[in-house]
């Protein structure tokens, strides 16, 4: 892929002017559905009317993740202990923000087991624990996800048959499984290095 500077100059056609000389500018571009823009990229400008006329390849990605910024909500009342499991996982992952790092916990949780039939099948154990078990008061756990990740959450869902706070609760008894309890998980390395970048 060629990379193009800012100032560099190319020609493309401008639905003004014909074939033109372009000067490539970072430019705020509205998507071309008119809902919303992606902001502050690198686009070809129209060197007689200041259009913007095309757009490199390397602004690609930009465009994509502006695009995907409408996130989704999970959101679950659950009992205040499951809820401090995540901060004591984050804490011993040594995440300088442990309850921020419970949201990225959780994430990665749900595309590892996604991958994994074989595990994912072993979810619906934790909720025949005592720690499943709870008063559920005012504590809600909130997770906002793209919407790749949200379909990860579905599809997760849908393999363990569980309803989505069912879910979340496995999700937070096998983090404790696998950090707190027995603490020799193959990802903790990986975790650790994550959380150590991640604050």
């Amino acid at each position: 892929m060629k990379f193009y500077k800012e100032n560099d100059k190319s020609t493309a056609i401008c639905n003004k002017c014909g074939l033109v000389n372009t000067t490539f500018k970072v430019r705020d571009v509205p998507f071309s559905t008119k809902n919303g823009c992606a902001r502050g990229i690198l686009a070809g400008v129209c060197d007689k009317c200041g259009e913007v006329v095309s757009i490199p390849q390397q602004s690609a990605p930009r465009i994509k993740e502006s695009m995907q910024t409408s996130k989704k909500s999970i959101e679950a009342r659950l009992p205040r202990h499951l809820l401090d499991i995540l901060v004591v996982a984050g804490d011993k992952l040594k995440a300088r923000q442990p309850n921020t790092f419970s949201n990225f916990l959780v994430k990665y949780y749900i595309h590892n087991l996604n991958a994994d039939k074989r595990k994912c099948r072993y979810l619906n154990k934790y909720l025949q624990t005592d720690l499943a078990k709870g008063k559920v008061g005012v504590d809600r756990f909130s997770l906002k996800m793209s919407p790749s990740m949200y379909d990860e959450f579905e599809s997760l869902r849908l393999k363990t048959d569980l309803n989505k706070t069912q879910l979340l609760k496995a999700l937070i008894l096998k983090i404790n499984d696998d950090i707190l309890s027995k603490g020799h998980s193959k990802d903790i390395k990986i975790l650790e290095s994550i959380a150590l970048i991640s604050g």
